[in-house]
């Protein structure tokens, strides 16, 4: 067995050096793909964005990444999202058998609802490329000038419309605004859109006061229209506004199943959590740091955990300890968001 072994590595050594060039042999189509999507990239957007619905070695999401880095082209790979929001401007897709992931990549294409106007008004095939295993890739591409065909089209609709929307997640009166240019608003193209409540429930939290400004967005009102979803397509910044109680918080914390005695306080900049879970006391701080320079972020840093009257540092979790909100456009939100201060004193927490 040891000589077995032994002889392993230099048999695969020499496997990999006579190999290893066989699959520059077979054109997967990367250079066609990628110089389709930058000739025909959205000005307007920030980000060139695609989703790869495929799975296969020379052929799925990152392999199509590192080709664009290999050629210095700026192109992110991102989900395809749903009704909810959908960021992606070329959706490539590979029919057929994708051995294990078969299942999750058509639920992925299912949740863009294709067969509806939703998506075949919006994205058209734009280039079809044969690849090696005899399957071909298919490139959707994402119209900049959708005419949307509803009525009554006008921002009171609208409106309405977004309101109904957010009640999936908002409990509570909402307030929703919308200033859009008549020319633009067939496009789903808004110059703003502010919603407000006070209060209201998000994912069963109350709070106390919120309000989201949205600049530019961009939605898809086949989605609004037909699915009741939000149909986000992209936008330039969002501006949230929000207070919080820390008796609400409270409140929200003793649903943990078997926590009890929860408390929350919120004072001097940090964040403290309290209880006795399964019987044994357990504390958390929490603070908060907002970097509003180039790479504009939030941090939220777990400083030190209590587990039966015993300190520990937060860092003893490794790198869940530190959470970090991007604030300027990634691919998962390319959009700003703009955060100007956070203040959790005196039993509140505020951001704005």
């Amino acid at each position: 067995m040891r000589i077995l072994v032994s002889a392993a590595g230099p048999v695969l050594l020499v496997f990999n050096m006579w190999t290893f060039d066989r699959p520059l042999k077979e054109d997967w189509k990367h250079t066609e793909i990628l110089t389709f999507m930058t000739q025909h990239h959205d000005p307007t957007q920030p980000l060139l964005l695609a989703s790869v619905l495929s799975h296969h070695p020379y052929f799925f999401a990152r392999t199509l990444k590192w080709s664009a880095m290999q050629k210095g082209i700026n192109m992110d790979t991102v989900s395809p999202g749903d009704s909810n929001a959908s960021f992606a401007e070329f959706v490539i897709k590979r029919p057929g058998n994708q051995g294990t992931e078969t299942g999750e990549l058509d639920r992925q294409w299912q949740e863009l609802h294709p067969a509806t106007r939703a998506f075949t008004s919006l994205f058209s095939i734009g280039a079809r490329f044969p690849l090696p295993d005899q399957s071909e890739a298919i490139a959707y591409e994402r119209t900049s000038h959708p005419r949307f065909q509803v009525q009554p089209l006008n921002t009171k609709e609208v409106e309405r419309r977004i309101a109904q929307a957010l009640g999936q997640w908002v409990q509570g009166p909402l307030v929703v605004s919308v200033e859009a240019l008549p020319a633009e608003l067939a496009e789903g193209r808004l110059q703003q859109v502010r919603v407000s409540c006070s209060p209201c429930w998000i994912q069963r939290t109350r709070i106390e006061k919120a309000e989201v400004k949205l600049q530019k967005p961009w939605l898809n009102l086949y989605r609004l229209w037909d699915e009741h979803r939000p149909g986000l397509l992209a936008f330039e910044s969002l501006k949230p506004t929000c207070e919080v109680l820390q008796g609400d918080l409270t409140t929200r914390l003793s649903l943990v199943k078997e926590l009890r005695d929860a408390r929350v306080e919120l004072s001097g900049g940090k964040v403290h959590v309290y209880g006795r879970y399964k019987g044994i006391p357990v504390g958390a701080t929490v603070s908060t740091t907002l970097d509003n320079t180039d790479y504009a972020h939030l941090d939220a840093v777990l400083e030190r955990v209590t587990i039966a009257g015993v300190p520990l540092p937060g860092w003893i979790l490794g790198k869940a300890h530190r959470q970090t909100l991007c604030l300027y456009p990634v691919p998962d939100f390319p959009g700003q968001i703009v955060v100007n201060q956070i203040i959790i004193d005196k039993g509140r927490l505020l951001i704005s």
